[in-house]
């Protein structure tokens, strides 16, 4: 079994986009790409309050098994 992190991203009204990764460290940066965001100009929480106080997108980082 791997654990692997999950990363549901989306823009605000669009259909959520999953992404796997090995490291932590490859979903966040893809948060930021995602969004088009300087990496690392802030943190992520900051980031993720920023979009959802503008309503402008969602993300969540989490972890699963996968068999």
């Amino acid at each position: 079994m791997n654990e692997v992190f999950v990363l549901q991203i989306r823009f605000s009204g669009e259909e959520d986009e999953v992404f796997l990764y090995r490291q932590l460290r490859d979903a966040k940066e893809k948060v930021f790409e995602y969004f088009g965001e300087k990496l690392y100009d802030e943190s992520l929480e900051d980031l993720e309050q920023r979009y959802f106080d503008q309503d402008k997108g969602y993300f969540s980082i989490y972890t699963t098994t996968i068999q």
